[in-house]
């Protein structure tokens, strides 16, 4: 695994949290993602918003897929909870149909094919923390779930 993206650029809950999305991306046969400084920052801005509204509210921003966390035990998280709970979701995935769902929504965007950069933000307040991952290119678009959200490949 290449790990150059780890220096002092990035701290380990944002390599953590890009380490477990590639692992679940390489299940299904999509490219590894880069973290993009860019949409770290934009990550991170709404990462504060969020926790200042004490909500799991998505941005209006349209140029990017978007998964929010919240993590309610802060002295035991770490970045790759938040890919791990979105990837759970695909227990409720129909590969067959190959449709978006409200309960698959972290999961699909998660291993979408077409998304090549990440960007992971956080902010605690109190015993929480939210975690903010933006996408580009965008996943979750209707129409192209079959050719984007690939079922696990043979080990």
């Amino acid at each position: 695994m290449d790990n150059s993206y780890r220096s002092k650029k990035w701290g380990a809950i944002e390599c953590e949290c890009l380490e477990a999305h590639n692992k679940f991306r390489a299940l299904h046969g999509a490219p590894p993602l880069k973290l993009n400084a860019k949409l770290c920052r934009a990550a991170e801005a709404w990462a504060r918003e969020v926790a200042k509204k004490g909500q799991l509210i998505h941005s209006a921003a349209a140029d990017y897929g978007e998964n929010i966390y919240c993590c309610t035990d802060c002295k035991k998280f770490n970045g790759s909870m938040a890919a791990q709970a979105w990837y759970n979701e695909i227990e409720h995935y129909d590969f067959e149909k190959s449709v978006f769902s409200i309960e698959t929504g972290h999961f699909t965007q998660l291993v979408w094919k077409d998304s090549v950069n990440l960007g992971v933000g956080y902010k605690k307040v109190g015993n929480k923390l939210y975690l903010v991952c933006h996408y580009k290119p965008s996943g979750n678009i209707k129409g192209k779930y079959k050719t984007m959200v690939l079922p696990k490949t043979e080990a």
